[in-house]
């Protein structure tokens, strides 16, 4: 992995389901919307080979884990989504630097706007711009 920087950020607006809620679990289409909310990252490289999660507005404060470790183990709530997709970006482009991720969050996490995929989608971001990635979503 090439580093470009030692620090980035990144944000991701939340969303509203209009129609088809459920139907996505189905993997039938929805009609939604982004709302004018926004989830925050801020990624930092560490030396330290373990990733550091402060995600205050879901309860997890001080979290660190070994990068060897990532996705095994005891995991906080609040700490999955993140710690899950830092381990699959791993598989493909292993971490040879430690990585700190802070949140913040404007989303309510009690009305199902979608912070915990905001909070996935803006860390990643911010992870491929720290390391020069240049991940993108599109086809498949």
């Amino acid at each position: 992995m090439k580093v470009m920087k030692k620090a980035t950020s990144a944000s991701a607006p939340g969303k509203l389901m209009l129609l088809g809620e459920h139907a996505v679990v189905y993997n039938r289409p929805c009609l939604m919307t982004a709302i004018n909310q926004r989830m925050h990252a801020a990624v930092e490289m560490l030396d330290i080979p373990e990733l550091q999660l402060e995600a205050a507005e879901v309860n997890v404060t001080g979290y660190r884990k070994s990068l060897r470790d990532i996705g095994q183990g005891d995991i906080p709530k609040g700490a999955t989504f993140i710690e899950t997709a830092l381990r699959n970006l791993s598989e493909k482009y292993p971490l040879e630097h430690g990585i700190r991720v802070t949140t913040s969050s404007e989303i309510s996490t009690e009305f199902g706007f979608g912070s915990s995929s905001a909070s996935t989608v803006c860390a990643l971001k911010a992870i491929s711009e720290l390391f020069d990635l240049h991940l993108s979503v599109g086809p498949r």
